[in-house]
């Protein structure tokens, strides 16, 4: 199937105390699996692996303080 569908991701960090946002990213990525509920948790599933191995410590390097 040749599909031209994206999905955008908003990963989003916040305090909750002080109700106060840190820091929000948008991530756009291309669904896949079978089924709709795999088809769109797959591109929620790259968004969550690329954060964690990536995104991540480059986030806490930048905004350290």
């Amino acid at each position: 199937m040749n599909c031209k569908t994206n999905s955008y991701i908003y990963v989003a960090f916040f305090d909750i105390a002080t109700q106060k946002v840190i820091l929000t990213e948008n991530f756009k990525e291309i669904p896949m699996g079978i089924g709709v509920r795999n088809y769109w948790a797959g591109a929620i599933l790259k968004v969550f692996k690329l954060v964690e191995r990536e995104k991540m410590n480059e986030w806490k390097s930048k905004y350290k303080n």
